[in-house]
């Protein structure tokens, strides 16, 4: 915080804008009154935010700060303290904030063609701040006081009477966490903001886990949080009878017992044993026929045409029949006679005869 010359206490006024903000909980460091107050801002360097408190106001110095400072990142930002109490320009105050433009002061010997002409007369202080509200700002106030108290809520007000009067063009005061809780607002439940020192993080809120983990004593404190389960009412004991009741089994998922309590379910059960086998041939090793339901007379066919070229195998001859008789390629048919040979360790019987008359029985051809 610092003031250009004036010829009054400007030092006091330094000093009660920097108890102020120190009060907040902010580091303020006075600069003392100086007529290049800008060279001091460069020396504090990035990271920093500043409070010029003018005297006077000249368009010339508020670009300068502007474009020699702010915009070149040796400054984050800079409030132009204007207080009635230790100003001496020529603005009525605070009403000419916003409707008189300010021209380039008779001292100003830093500001050049072409930018000279193109700034004087054409901004007033609010025009010039909005128009680089990215940079600089400007806080108003009857008192040093009211100034600190404007920096505080934004800037680009006060606490003044006069400022804050129904007729005054003056925004409303803001604080910069009601700023930023504004400028989101917008994204209400998608983003996320965080504010680490002076710098402040906005991001888009990640899609939820589905996953939710609580565990006492570590992320929930005990009697503190009631979790509901949707699928609570799951049945985790089930009571099954069987054979008219006379038999009985009791079936428990342990951890859905400790986790709910127990909801149970009674069943009966009945045994349906169905025959597919028919009329079908028994085989010589006492196996049933076809087991799904296959006509007598193509299952037999089929048998009769392997025992024509072949040896009953060893697991059984109805197995095999029923393997051959279910085949729907030549390869599933090729591949259970293979099966049948290596069993007996027989040769290749005359195979593309036994494929055809499969084949006919079947009705397909490849």
């Amino acid at each position: 915080v610092g003031s250009d010359r004036s010829g009054k206490s400007d030092n006091d006024c330094i000093e009660k804008v920097c108890q102020i903000l120190r009060d907040n909980g902010h580091t303020a460091d006075n600069l003392g009154v100086t007529p290049n107050l800008e060279a001091k801002f460069r020396e504090k360097g990035n990271g920093n935010i500043g409070v010029f408190l003018v005297n006077g106001i000249c368009i010339g110095t508020f670009d300068s700060i502007t474009q020699g400072v702010v915009k070149k990142g040796l400054m984050d930002y800079v409030f132009f303290g204007i207080t009635k109490a230790y100003y001496g320009g020529g603005l009525s105050l605070p009403d000419g904030l916003t409707t008189e433009k300010i021209s380039i002061a008779h001292d100003d010997n830093f500001t050049k063609e072409p930018r000279r002409s193109e700034l004087n007369g054409k901004y007033t202080v609010s025009e010039y701040c909005s128009e680089n509200s990215e940079y600089v700002g400007y806080a108003y106030g009857e008192t040093c006081e009211d100034v600190a108290q404007s920096i505080l809520n934004g800037g680009s007000g006060g606490t003044s009477n006069e400022s804050s009067s129904d007729d005054s063009n003056e925004p409303t005061p803001m604080s910069y966490l009601d700023m930023i809780k504004d400028l989101i607002s917008v994204w209400d439940g998608d983003v996320e903001c965080k504010i680490r020192q002076d710098k402040v993080y906005i991001n888009k809120v990640p899609q939820p886990d589905p996953k939710l983990w609580v565990v006492e004593s570590n992320n929930v404190v005990s009697g503190q949080a009631k979790v509901t389960d949707y699928n609570s009412d799951t049945v985790n004991t089930l009571n099954v009878d069987y054979d008219n009741g006379e038999h009985h089994i009791t079936i428990k998922d342990e951890y859905l017992i400790n986790r709910f309590g127990e909801v149970s379910a009674d069943v009966d059960a009945i045994k349906i044993v169905t025959d597919y086998s028919g009329d079908a041939q028994s085989g010589a090793d006492g196996e049933e026929g076809a087991s799904d339901g296959a006509t007598p007379s193509t299952y037999t066919q089929i048998s009769e045409i392997l025992q024509k070229y072949y040896e009953k195998p060893s697991e059984g001859w109805n197995s095999i029949t029923n393997k051959v008789r279910l085949s729907k390629t030549e390869d599933e048919i090729k591949g259970h006679i293979t099966k049948l040979q290596k069993k007996k360790g027989q040769e290749m019987k005359s195979y593309v005869d036994v494929k055809h008359e499969i084949q006919k029985v079947l009705g397909i051809t490849y």
